[in-house]
């Protein structure tokens, strides 16, 4: 995420939960290269390119599942 004056490493995958998918365990961080602003706006012009896919996304969160996650992600969560 990028405003004027801040720059933050977002990765999507790290919030499937909030837009309705089960959530997965989400890659490091640190598996990101560093990207210098201006290739960080470069890519806000290309999107969609930088879009999860229908297979990154997962499945949606069924209705009588409403905190529905991958094995092992409740695991993983407490141990970061």
């Amino acid at each position: 995420m990028a405003g004027r004056n801040r720059m933050v490493r977002h990765l999507p995958e790290r919030v499937l939960r909030q837009y309705e998918y089960v959530q997965r365990i989400p890659r490091s961080p640190t598996d990101i290269e560093v990207l210098a602003a201006d290739d960080v706006a470069h890519a806000f012009t290309e999107f969609a390119l930088h879009v999860l896919s229908h297979q990154q996304r997962g499945d949606q969160v069924p209705d009588n599942q409403p905190c529905a996650h991958t094995r092992g992600y409740m695991r993983w969560f407490v141990a970061v």
